[in-house]
């Protein structure tokens, strides 16, 4: 009996970690800068899916680009959580930015930086396959995240 019970507190506190350490991966992977002056007008969409433990989280948003500017973020898949709608405020201060590499909201910056990525992932589908971009500071790889659409 007692073996079982140390086995689940093992495994718990293993799951715990691993988890912390996942989303801390999260909170501080990079957004890019994106030049907007590459992107013709349309709609694009992105995605950024994070978890653990099969229970994965997938943002995706439609975001309008309009003359070389963003003048519009649709949210497409989300939680419905308090953090989750939460992460949303930043959607403003993107579009007033111009850009995805915007503060995290406070109390919402795991979830924040996962729509920031969707963002960024959505512009980067506008940039003409001829456009080399610029050399990002961490990969997918190193994040554990993935994407549903193929860039």
């Amino acid at each position: 009996m007692k073996r079982g019970i140390q086995f689940v507190v093992i495994f718990v506190l293993f799951t715990g970690l691993m988890a912390c350490a996942q989303l801390k991966q999260v909170r501080e992977m990079p957004i890019n800068e994106i030049d907007l002056s590459q992107i013709g007008d349309g709609t694009y969409t992105g995605d950024f899916t994070y978890g653990f433990l099969g229970r994965d989280f997938t943002y995706a948003v439609e975001t309008t680009v309009q003359a070389n500017r963003i003048t519009d973020i649709r949210v497409t898949n989300n939680r419905n959580t308090n953090h989750a709608k939460r992460a949303e405020n930043i959607i403003p201060r993107v579009i007033e930015a111009q850009s995805p590499n915007v503060d995290a909201h406070t109390g919402a910056t795991t979830t924040s930086k996962a729509l920031l990525k969707a963002i960024e992932r959505s512009l980067v589908k506008g940039i003409p396959d001829e456009y080399e971009m610029p050399p990002t500071k961490a990969t997918d790889a190193e994040t554990g995240a993935t994407s549903n659409h193929h860039e």
